[in-house]
This record gives structure tokens, sequence and C-alpha cells, in this order.
């Protein structure tokens, strides 16, 4: 009996001397609760305060390995709202990278690293309950491999070796109701079909064939998502305004001392995207409409009707010190547009080849051509075609 209360004394002792943090020092907030190691599961419980708020935080760490994003379930009387930084929620810049599934439903993907805060506002003084789980989100690339895209693709994008005759006989043989050159100097071919499984076994048959190099279904791509704050520019010159490290940045003040005595020429570089919207003031001068296409519709304008296609553009070639916008890098670049991707942010494989083999043939109008797509497949394409 004299041992067990020694022990609880000096339980009780090591408790009082090491505290667990639960308030983020400056701001009240309240850690998160621990999540169920099964379901991945927890609740935030409180009470609103006079203003008719609660504020709460996590370290991202402490989630990374076992999820990509969290998922809030607040009521009709609740509202959520994140910020990544404490910094950021002092200064009320909310973190953007929202997706509001239902009005209430809130997930967001996690931050590398550091400290986010989660804000609920709902009515003074009164109790509150939301589940909250963290889940693992596939990231695009994953999901375009997954047999669910791949199926509903009917065409096939087919790289010949063979005589040129062959294309004809192997789009016969294997029961094709359209063929269509994709560019017959690399001898790459579309062969479109009824259905997919007629697609499927045509590209069983054709990866046996002689004369057929590789063969791929004419899958959907789809862009990455355009994050939001871009005008904070960090990566162009790093005070450490978003909470990084001073000068982790690409150099860019130093890149525009350095060649500022030096000769500099105009470089085309085509944006292989969504196209894009020329009428923004930071695009004046500076887009070469004449010589894009837009391979979604089949048109030379190539008009970005999604906005990501305008995003990449702008961080090439936006016009500097113009009180307008943001910076672009390079002061010299004329944008070639090329519009491979839809309104939805989709497009197809064959399409994507069809604007990196017009961007290449555009850009050689200039000494130093240059080609820019957001989409990995797209380089790796270009690299194993041209």
């Amino acid at each position: 009996m004299q041992k067990w209360l020694i022990g609880l004394m000096v339980f009780g002792l090591l408790g009082t001397t090491a505290p667990i943090q639960t308030e983020a020092a400056g701001t009240g907030a309240k850690k998160l609760p621990t999540l169920d190691a099964k379901t991945k599961k927890a609740y935030i419980k409180g009470t609103f305060d006079s203003k008719g708020k609660a504020l709460f935080y996590f370290d991202t760490k402490t989630y990374l390995t076992g999820g990509t994003h969290l998922k809030f379930a607040a009521d009709a009387t609740e509202v959520v709202t994140v910020y990544d930084s404490q910094t950021n929620y002092k200064q009320q810049l909310v973190y953007g990278r929202y997706d509001q599934v239902t009005n209430q439903s809130l997930i967001f993907p996690l931050s590398w690293s550091g400290r986010q805060y989660i804000e609920i506002e709902g009515k003074k003084n009164t109790a509150f309950v939301v589940p909250f789980k963290l889940e693992r989100l596939q990231p695009i690339r994953e999901t375009m491999g997954q047999s669910s895209t791949s199926v509903k693709a009917s065409s096939l994008v087919v790289k010949m070796t063979g005589l040129s005759s062959q294309k004809q006989q192997l789009s016969e043989q294997t029961n094709a109701v359209k063929r269509e050159t994709i560019d017959a100097g690399l001898k790459l071919e579309k062969f479109t079909y009824r259905t997919v499984m007629q697609a499927l076994a045509a590209k069983r048959q054709l990866e046996q064939t002689r004369g057929v190099a590789y063969v791929e279904l004419d899958s959907q791509m789809h862009g990455l998502g355009n994050d939001v704050f871009k005008s904070y520019q960090w990566s162009l010159n790093n005070t450490g305004q978003r909470g990084g490290v001073k000068g982790a940045d690409i150099n860019f003040e130093a890149m525009k001392k350095r060649i500022t005595s030096k000769k500099q020429s105009t470089v085309l570089v085509a944006v292989i995207d969504t196209g894009i919207n020329p009428t923004y003031a930071d695009f004046a001068g500076r887009v070469r409409m004449d010589l894009g296409y837009d391979f979604v519709n089949r048109r030379q304008l190539a008009i970005d009707d999604h906005g990501h296609g305008s995003h990449i553009a702008g961080i090439i070639a936006a016009n500097s010190n113009n009180t307008y916008g943001m910076s672009g890098i390079n002061a010299k670049a004329s944008i070639i547009p090329i519009k491979v991707l839809g309104e939805d942010n989709y497009g197809s494989n064959s399409n994507i080849a069809k604007g990196i083999l017009h961007g290449r043939s555009m850009c050689s109008q200039s000494d130093h051509p240059t080609a820019s797509t957001n989409d990995r497949f797209s380089r790796t394409m270009a690299k194993d075609s041209i």
C-alpha cells in the first residue's frame, strides 16, 4: 500500500512538471483532439465564445503519415475556416485550397509542414460538436492510371515502325471505325472504335503485332489545379513572408541585375495547357495568338475557358511594373497559346501530343525555342517522340 502511494505521488509530480501543451501561444487556440487509430475520426467539442468563435490548431507532421486531407462536417449553423499559419490567422488570410463538398462539409489538403489553424463560428456562448476525419486522396497522376479512367477511352494512340501502308491495314484488321494521323513523320496514328471493349481488344492485338512500337489508350488527362495567393510570389523573392526560409527562392532579383547590361532577344514559349485569355493587361504585347491553336475545338484562337493556362502563362511572361496582377519571370518571352485541355481541365493524350508537335514547330521560328506544359505525360511523350 505504501509503495502504491509513493508511486502515485511520483506520477503526480511528473504530471505537474511536464504539462501537456494544449494551447498555441499568442492565439489561445486549443489543440485538435487525437484521432481514433482505426477510423481516423475524432470530434471537436467546445463552446463558442462571446463572439461566436472557437479556434483550434494542429501540427501537420502528426497527420502526414496517415493521410493527405482533413474533412470537417459542420451543421447548418456553423462555419469552418482554415488558416495555414499563425501569421495568416492573425491577418485573416484564409487558406485557399478548399473543396466545399456540401454547404457544411469542408475538405482541404494538408500543407507540407508547420502549424495550421481551424476556426469554427456559430451561435454565441453555445456548445458545439464538429466531426472531422483524416483521409488519403490519391494524387491526380495515380487516379489517371486507374481503370475507372482508362475504360472511358474508345480510341488508341499507335506508334508505327513499319510501312506507311500498314496503318490502313491494321486499322481494318482491328475493326476501327475511324483512323486519324497525329503526325506522319513520327508515324503516330489514332484508331477509334465503337466501344471501349473493342478498343481494349484491339490494343491487345496491336501490342503483339510486328511494326507497332507501342499502343496506348487515348485516355483523358486532367490538368493540375491552380493555387491561390500567387500575388505574394515568394518564389521570386522569399523574405519569409509565407513562413518559409528567407532567401529560399529562384534568385530572381539577382538574375535581373545580372542581365541588365546584356543584349536580350525575344524568345517564343509554347504553353500547352487550357489556352490563354489575351485580354489580361499583364499579357499586353506578349501573346502570339497567330501562332497558337486550339486542338479541343479545332480552331486557331486558343481562348482559355478554364483559367489554368493563363495562370501558367502569367508566371512565365506577365508584364512587370505595370501596377497590375503579377510579375512574370521572363521579360522577353512571347507566349504561344496551345489549347489541349477543355473548360473542365481535361484533354486527350492524342491532343496533348499534337499540341507538343505544334509548339515545337512554332517555336522553331525563334533562335531559342522553348516549350512549356503542366503535364508530366506531355514532357515524357515529347522526349520519347521528338
